[in-house]
């Protein structure tokens, strides 16, 4: 895939978007199911970057989406792997945009909270109900993209869709604040 990326002519965006969840506690989950996700929500997206940016930097224009979670934004039980990585997505996206902060390129966190998508379609989530979660919490994926690329054209780095999430992820910052 790297290859394919860096030979590409005129590749105008790169969306990172593989992934997938664990359950349970980091003890818990098999080492080989942390790894992969390392090697998904991290090393992937880190080494697609890298193959991208040379094409997007001698151009001069491009922007990156790399999908990360509203999950990163609160450290509870379960899923630390999950939320490490994706919070990672949120601090490279950062970093990489300072870096190129003299070029037409953007680079964006998308924090999405819950999506109808096929995430929750696989065998480590057989017993998840998603009506457990209140409907209103839930966004389409269409939704979703819409709005992600909306804020890109604004040149917004860590993006949260939806007011309902971002309201969320406030909240979640004051509460992690008053609790240390």
């Amino acid at each position: 895939m790297e290859e394919y990326i860096k030979k590409a002519k005129n590749l105008d965006i790169l969306i990172n978007n593989a992934g997938f969840g664990t359950r349970g506690n980091f003890s818990d989950v098999s080492p080989e199911k942390s790894i992969n996700m390392i090697n998904v929500h991290v090393l992937a997206p880190t080494r697609f970057c890298r193959s991208v940016l040379p094409g997007m930097i001698k151009q001069n224009q491009g922007s990156i989406i790399n999908v990360s979670s509203l999950a990163a934004f609160y450290p509870i039980k379960g899923n630390a792997i999950y939320k490490a990585t994706k919070t990672y997505l949120i601090m490279f996206s950062k970093s990489i945009q300072n870096e190129l902060k003299n070029y037409n390129i953007k680079v964006q966190a998308l924090c999405p909270g819950f999506v109808y998508t096929g995430f929750h379609d696989t065998n480590e989530f057989k017993d998840f109900d998603r009506s457990s979660v209140p409907k209103w919490l839930w966004m389409s994926a269409e939704e979703v993209v819409k709005q992600s690329l909306k804020a890109l054209r604004k040149k917004k780095v860590i993006f949260i869709p939806g007011i309902k999430n971002r309201i969320i992820a406030g909240l979640l910052k004051i509460g992690g604040k008053l609790c240390r």
